[in-house]
């Protein structure tokens, strides 16, 4: 397998579908968008600042040697030059933005073992050949610390690999670590506050759930807690200071994601990923999740993120007049736009009756009059929030007025209402006049609601010194 990982803090925002926690507050759901220029797994793959780099892999047919580099700004992939060797199921680390690319094969079957290590330089789109690592083997695993890079395990056809070499770019050479404590080739690994933790992977002809910590420190490994689930050619990756591992295979293409906290070392369950694949490339950029490529049932072009929902719109309200409903909500921070989905049945199905709203209210007109009408607003960000709350009304052919009461203290009360709604309340005060009734009316405020469910005002009888009524025609 492999592919690199490099976490790298990203001072940028992913597309439609490319920024994950940002600062909506809603819950993270996994989307998809753009594809990959090319069906690719198992491929070598880095970020380098606002670019992220698909090298080599296999489409299903061939091994390849292309490079691809997405820019996460423009939403745009771009092919480099060619890298000097086609291989697959190596591995990388990025050093002072130079990426560097080691082992591999490049052959389906049988799959001989590289030593190679090749430079790519994305400013000057160039490739260097390095010295040669001391052990080829392909699976292997690639980690940057400390200005060195580690090269972990891994396979060649025979034997599983302990062995452990260290790279420094700076010199272009090579020494060795304490071997792992398993020797395993197909596992991840990552690096977390200074320590290097290697887990799962295949090791004596089974897949394993086993991890691994090496301190540099003291050149020594420990065994850590184990994975909920043994799995191969998976990927790992750092979020918010716990290890992630996705996806992965063990005799099935897996969908799981686990995470590990190291205060409490121990994994718990993350949900999963949107298909059961293997061999893919994940990265994490402003704190969100983008997986690319891979096997499924297929060789992937797919690209996935698990990206933050903006939070649902507030005190949507709705106001009915002749063969049209107008609706106005509160905005929500970050949103992009709104959409108006619409139902004759309360709680829906709904239909969708308007997208990417720049505002916060909506006319929805060529209604029937007579009809019943329920809706709800959803915001729109990187991916659609969850429904607003619901409001009903119902068009009609009914003038409008504007009720003005003056109360007894001079203070006057001015309503927007509905000729219905006036003759209502006239009914009310007639009655009231008469003894009849109670010796209140409530009237509901549908403007300025505020961060309120609803408002109501209750009007006293023996408070009110007079009104007026101010007919017109609602349009």
């Amino acid at each position: 397998m492999k592919k690199r990982k490099v976490i790298i803090p990203f001072l940028f925002s992913l597309l439609l579908l490319f920024s994950l926690i940002s600062s909506a507050s809603g819950s993270n759901v996994w989307t998809t968008f753009t594809e990959l220029p090319k069906k690719t797994t198992n491929f070598a793959y880095a970020s380098v600042g606002d670019k992220v780099y698909v090298i080599g892999g296999y489409d299903g047919t061939n091994v390849l040697n292309s490079v691809y580099e997405f820019d996460v700004n423009l939403k745009t992939w771009t092919q480099k030059a060619d890298a000097p060797t086609s291989r697959w199921q190596a591995d990388t680390a990025v050093y002072n933005g130079e990426i560097y690319v080691f082992g591999g094969t490049s052959n389906v079957s049988p799959q001989v073992p590289l030593n190679t290590v090749e430079k790519y330089n994305p400013v000057t789109n160039t490739w260097t050949t390095l010295t040669p690592m001391t052990v080829a083997r392909y699976l292997a695993s690639a980690v940057m610390l400390n200005n060195k890079i580690y090269v972990i395990g891994g396979g060649n056809g025979q034997t599983y690999q302990d062995v452990v070499e260290i790279y420094d770019p700076q010199n272009d050479t090579w020494s060795t670590a304490s071997n792992m404590l398993t020797p395993r080739e197909n596992m991840d690994s990552v690096v977390l506050s200074g320590k290097i933790y290697v887990m799962g992977g295949k090791a004596l002809s089974s897949y394993v759930n086993t991890m691994e910590m090496y301190d540099p420190a003291t050149n020594t490994w420990t065994t850590k807690s184990s994975l909920s689930t043994s799995r191969s050619n998976m990927s790992a990756v750092i979020y918010n200071q716990q290890i992630l591992v996705l996806g992965g295979y063990n005799g099935s293409n897996l969908t799981s994601i686990e995470s590990y906290n190291p205060a409490s070392n121990s994994w718990t369950n993350f949900g999963n990923l949107p298909i059961a694949k293997r061999g893919f490339g994940t990265a994490v950029m402003n704190n969100e999740i983008i997986t690319f490529g891979g096997y499924g049932a297929d060789v992937l072009d797919r690209v996935d993120a698990y990206v933050a929902q903006p939070d649902a719109p507030l005190n949507l309200t709705a106001n009915a007049g002749n063969q049209q409903v107008v609706l106005n909500w509160e905005a929500v921070t970050d949103a992009i736009g709104y959409n108006v989905k619409r139902s004759t049945t309360s709680g829906g199905p709904y239909t969708t009756v308007a997208t990417s709203l720049a505002g916060t209210t909506y006319t929805d007109a060529n209604l029937t009059n007579g009809t019943t009408y329920y809706y709800v607003v959803t915001a729109i960000d990187q991916v659609e929030s969850t429904y607003s709350n619901e409001v009903s009304a119902t068009p009609n052919y009914d003038n409008r007025a504007i009720l003005v009461i003056t109360m007894q203290n001079g203070l006057e009360k001015e309503y927007d209402l509905s000729m219905t709604e006036v003759n209502q309340f006239l009914d009310w005060y007639s009655n009231r006049d008469a003894g009849i009734g109670l010796p209140y009316y409530k009237i509901q405020k549908t403007s300025n609601i505020g961060p309120f469910i609803s408002r109501t005002d209750y009007i006293i009888f023996d408070k009110m010194m007079f009104f007026e009524i101010n007919e017109y025609t609602f349009v």
